[in-house]
């Protein structure tokens, strides 16, 4: 669930990730996030925006970037291009070395898809990560890395 103040999101709550918990816990988990450099001083009432009753996706994308962007710039693009059904943007995973040309970083970005009105199609949630590639290609120069870390000796 998202939290606003207002048309800005300060930060989410919900459960975690079942994968990212199960071996450590076993049982489902909570959390929250909140944003504080986002929250205004100026008084308002907040709002829970209610989460959307149809399943959200998940893909991940793997870019070879210049280290000379950081994350923050990365989610910027992103954030601030209205790609169509993105819910939420996360870093998933880096890497540096062996099969990386100097100077660049591979990184693993994983978006969520959800939409508040019906269940998305495969095509939808493709046509978006295509618009996500193009904006960060476009934007930042960052190219498709072919060969994920995780796959890395």
């Amino acid at each position: 669930m998202d939290i606003f103040a207002g048309k800005k999101k300060i930060g989410m709550l919900g459960e975690i990730n079942p994968t990212a918990t199960q071996k450590l816990i076993k049982n489902p988990a909570f959390g929250f996030e909140i944003y504080p450099e986002k929250i205004s001083t100026k008084s308002s009432t907040l709002k829970l925006k209610p989460v959307s009753k149809f399943p959200s996706s998940s893909r991940d994308l793997n870019i070879l970037i210049s280290q000379s962007y950081s994350y923050a710039e990365i989610e910027t693009v992103l954030l601030n291009s209205k790609i169509k059904f993105l819910h939420s943007l996360a870093l998933a995973n880096t890497f540096e070395g062996k099969g990386i040309p100097d100077g660049s970083i591979s990184m693993t970005l994983r978006f969520m898809f959800q939409s508040p009105s019906k269940s998305l199609k495969e095509s939808e949630i493709n046509d978006s990560m295509d618009h996500a590639f193009t904006l960060l290609n476009k934007a930042l120069k960052a190219k498709l890395d072919h060969e994920p870390s995780q796959e890395r000796s």
